[in-house]
């Protein structure tokens, strides 16, 4: 199966990010309504950042996470647009 590249006027991108994280000493805690809570929140927060996730999976005592994004926000608080980005370091220009 090929991959779903991401296509603009000026750029195709596949960009992925997989996150794995476990409570303290990998308790069983995320069971019934608190898994079912923390997809519900993971899903709000990365539609209000305009992410997509490409799969999410709650185990009782770990969670893997994967997302795609287009924009991102680095740490210094500024937001970058890969196709910002590249434009402006394109030797032509």
């Amino acid at each position: 199966m090929p991959a779903p590249y991401k296509r603009s006027d000026t750029s195709v991108f596949l960009l992925r990010y997989h996150f794995v994280w476990c409570p303290k000493r990998r308790r069983k805690v995320l069971v019934g309504a608190l898994g079912e809570r923390l997809k519900e929140l993971l899903r709000e927060k990365a539609e209000e950042l305009g992410w997509e996730i490409i799969a999410l999976e709650v185990m009782p005592d770990h969670v893997h996470l994967t997302l795609s994004q287009r924009v991102w926000t680095c740490g210094c608080g500024a937001v970058h647009d890969r196709d910002l980005n590249a434009a402006r370091e394109h030797p032509g220009r």
